[in-house]
């Protein structure tokens, strides 16, 4: 089980003229989790409470320990005491303050708190060409990611994102989703991520939690909807077209997405979905997927009475965790040591 120390943890409830939140939860404060549901069932609600903005629930929220709110007892930590940062699909930046003003009014409040620094945010998010400019002047896509880096200055200890991208058009979605991965990958900030996009879950979470009607009626952990995400090191190719390129990951190819150009020879991380994934005898045809890497397999452990097999293999670029199906009586062919391809059914994703 979780320690409290690694954990967000609540209890609430709040009543409305037409509609209750009830919820208790607690979220492993190791990666990204997604409040999916329908449109008014409660996510954006839950998320203004664990940030202190809704004031009206009763209940319990702690953090880390660290009592946040707590109705019976009267204790109430205000939003800016909370160490949390908070993006919004409006993005919400001052008008009347240029890019540097708004990332200096998100840096004056990180309390001295330890967080990434200047320099590692304008890097990730490449603000350093948008600094002078008004944000009246700036595409959807440059509003998002300036209002990132602003919550990233406050050094916070919980990221918050609601529907950050909701509010983009499709353009402007491509240029901020590598943004996103980069940085949840590089700062390793826990984060609570309510989306209704299947694409933006793929690759940014770990957990999910399905909110309907006020209350949490499903939890899936390794974002068991969409897939388990994961990562294998590798070389950026030559590219295959639009939106396309070839990756080398060891001595093998595979053709991999990306939304921005990347230069030859750069290193990279491709992130992909179990489901995206089979195991096959090497020499599987080419031309029914989007290349296979060679893999042995470490660990084998069969479940569901014999249905399924979790498998660890070890490969070039790092080791792969896959389910696969059985047939009746199947499995025993599946043993330590066994060489085997990983092939790839859909292209996985270059993060950078």
């Amino acid at each position: 089980m979780t320690k409290s120390e690694d954990c967000l943890e609540f209890s609430i409830k709040i009543e409305f003229l037409k509609f209750n939140l009830n919820v208790a939860e607690r979220i492993p404060l190791d990666g990204v989790t997604a409040l999916v549901g329908e449109s008014g069932a409660g996510k954006s609600t839950l998320l203004r409470v664990i940030a202190g903005i809704e004031r009206t629930a009763q209940g319990t929220v702690r953090f880390r320990g660290r009592t946040w709110m707590d109705s019976d007892a009267g204790v109430f930590v205000p939003a800016h005491r909370r160490a949390v940062g908070i993006v919004f699909q409006e993005g919400r930046l001052f008008s009347h303050f240029s890019v540097k003003g708004n990332l200096d009014y998100g840096f004056r409040r990180n309390r001295g708190r330890d967080g990434p620094n200047w320099d590692e945010v304008c890097s990730a998010l490449d603000l350093d060409p948008l600094m002078n400019r008004r944000v009246n002047t700036l595409s959807g896509g440059e509003q998002q990611r300036v209002a990132l880096g602003r919550a990233l200055l406050s050094a916070p200890e919980l990221l918050l994102l609601d529907e950050p991208l909701a509010s983009l058009d499709s353009d402007s979605k491509d240029e901020i989703i590598p943004y996103l991965r980069r940085v949840i990958s590089a700062f390793r900030l826990p984060a609570i991520y309510i989306s209704h996009s299947r694409e933006e879950l793929r690759t940014l979470v770990d957990n999910i939690l399905t909110v309907s009607n006020g209350k949490i009626v499903q939890r899936n952990d390794g974002a068991a909807e969409v897939g388990q995400r994961q990562l294998l090191n590798g070389i950026m190719g030559k590219p295959m077209g639009v939106g396309l390129a070839m990756c080398k990951i060891g001595g093998s190819e595979v053709m991999a997405r990306l939304e921005n150009p990347v230069a030859e020879g750069t290193k990279v991380a491709l992130a992909f979905l179990d489901t995206d994934l089979a195991v096959a005898e090497e020499g599987w045809p080419a031309q029914l997927n989007a290349g296979e890497i060679s893999a042995v397999i470490d660990r084998v452990e069969i479940g569901g009475c014999g249905h399924y097999a979790n498998l660890v293999l070890e490969t070039e670029g790092g080791p792969i965790r896959i389910k696969v199906h059985l047939r009746q009586g199947g499995g025993s062919e599946l043993v330590k040591g066994l060489r085997v391809a990983a092939v790839f059914i859909r292209p996985p994703h270059v993060m950078g």
